[in-house]
């Protein structure tokens, strides 16, 4: 990150936070509807601040995974 950051940039976090979310978002990969190989797993990660619905989220996966797919879950 610093070295795409031009030297006056290198200070200010109104400046870096924005390149550094464009970076962190270009290394996700997101697919929709993703399910396991057969013999294989599937790991989901949800971040977000706090009280924006990562627990429900990970419920509402997780009864969809199982009762739509038979699938076995778990959480960590």
């Amino acid at each position: 990150l610093f070295a795409s950051a031009a030297p006056h940039e290198r200070t200010d976090a109104a400046t870096l936070l924005p390149m550094l979310a464009r970076r962190f978002a270009q290394s996700l990969r997101v697919e929709r509807g993703a399910l396991p190989m057969p013999g294989s797993s599937l790991s989901i990660a949800l971040v977000g601040a706090t009280g924006v619905g990562k627990t429900t989220t990970a419920a509402k996966l997780a009864a969809r995974y199982s009762l739509d797919n038979g699938l076995s879950v778990g959480f960590i």
